[in-house]
């Protein structure tokens, strides 16, 4: 990070450039009058300094390693507002804790696709894991850090550090799909009835309304009473909760512009959604603190917001002492898709309801229901044969 000094009557912008070959630290300096301008503007001066010597000066340069870069990238591209999401600067840290000391200190020009080769191999060893369980990475798990470093490398090449993309050259580490497990019809009905039974109404309504909707987890904690509408029996997402490392909840805009659409739930839920709010506004008279305003529809006993996570511990509890088969809430949207896809109900209509952006997206997710629907189609198509079949044979008897 660039830094400035006040040296008399001018400011002198320091640029810090990385390390050489003996680890010594590149610096480069330039004087400016310090007439008429602040610390501030002589700050962001020296970062534009800084950044037209990594731009120029490191193109031929043989020093900056793939740490120096990496902290570039973040400092003025990952960092930047509307880059990405909280949630996947969280996840890319994570990512980068093994990436940088496993290839950081090679020089970024001299970065091989062997290099990348040993460090995917590497990956998929035991004791890769960093929150203290056994067992191995999972296969998207590596991927995904093939994806950020391409992403990496791509800015570099981009921005003419590099001329071309290791990545490239290297073979993608194939990730494993898992679909997520589903009730089929008889252990759904099962589970709402042990539901309906033992569940407290906010348990009640937050898994009936997933199976109902298809919402994102977070889309369900992030719901406000007011994108509720009663009477139509419709509600919209205008946005999700996320769980952040150090900051708590916070609420982002829904994963697509389509998630902002009227999602329609069945009548049937309108009853017990009142008997929730009424409950609400029961625990909010008792309250013997503030009651936060904040419209959610999901939240404790004394106002506050809820961590999705605690919907996830809930059901797997829940599901523990009655014996069912593990599910996560994600799976209630697989089965609101699912149950959709094989009642019969046209695709395009599923996928909207869905708010996928592509159709495509639904048939590459839920390939597994379509070749049932296929053979149903072919079924279908036979009886049609088969009638006109039986048809000729009754003509012939009849001569």
């Amino acid at each position: 990070m660039a830094t400035v000094q006040k040296r008399g009557n001018s400011w002198r912008l320091i640029a810090y450039l990385g390390y050489d070959s003996s680890k010594k630290q590149i610096r480069k300096t330039k004087t400016i009058p310090a007439d008429g301008i602040t610390k501030p503007e002589a700050k962001r001066m020296a970062n534009e300094f800084e950044n037209e010597c990594l731009k120029k000066g490191f193109i031929n340069d043989q020093n900056l390693t793939v740490k120096d870069f990496i902290d570039y990238w973040k400092r003025e591209y990952a960092l930047q507002p509307d880059i990405y999401s909280p949630k996947t600067l969280e996840r890319n840290e994570d990512l980068l804790n093994r990436i940088i000391p496993a290839i950081g200190s090679i020089r970024l020009k001299k970065l091989k696709p062997t290099h990348l080769m040993e460090f995917y191999n590497n990956l998929r060893e035991d004791g890769m894991r960093l929150d203290g369980k056994k067992g191995k990475l999972s296969s998207r798990t590596i991927q995904m850090h093939h994806r950020l470093l391409s992403a990496i490398l791509n800015k570099a090449k981009q921005w003419q550090f590099i001329e071309i993309n290791p990545c490239q050259h290297v073979d993608a580490p194939k990730s494993k799909s898992k679909s997520a497990p589903i009730y089929d019809e008889q252990t759904l009905l099962r589970f709402f009835q042990i539901l309906f039974a033992e569940a407290k109404t906010k348990y009640q309504v937050f898994f009936l309304l997933d199976f109902s909707t298809g919402l994102r987890r977070g889309e369900m904690v992030g719901l406000r009473w007011n994108d509720i509408n009663i009477e139509k029996a419709v509600l919209h997402v205008n946005q999700s909760a996320i769980a952040i490392k150090g900051k708590g909840i916070i609420y982002k805009d829904p994963k697509t512009e389509k998630s902002k659409n009227g999602v329609s739930f069945p009548r049937q839920l309108i009853p017990i959604i009142e008997k929730y709010r009424e409950e609400q506004e029961i625990l909010k008279s008792k309250c013997k603190t503030k009651w936060p305003d904040n419209d959610l529809v999901f939240k404790t006993a004394e106002g506050r917001q809820m961590f999705p996570s605690t919907f996830s511990h809930w059901l797997t509890d829940f599901i523990e002492k009655h014996n069912l088969p593990h599910i996560s809430p994600h799976s209630f949207r697989h089965m609101s898709v699912t149950y959709a896809i094989d009642r019969g109900f046209d695709l395009k209509a599923v996928s909207e309801r869905a708010r996928h952006t592509q159709v495509s997206t639904t048939t590459d997710i839920y390939a597994h229901v379509l070749p049932q629907k296929d053979q149903a189609i072919a079924a279908c198509l036979g009886e049609i044969i088969d009638h006109a079949k039986d048809t000729k044979d009754e003509k012939q008897d009849k001569k």
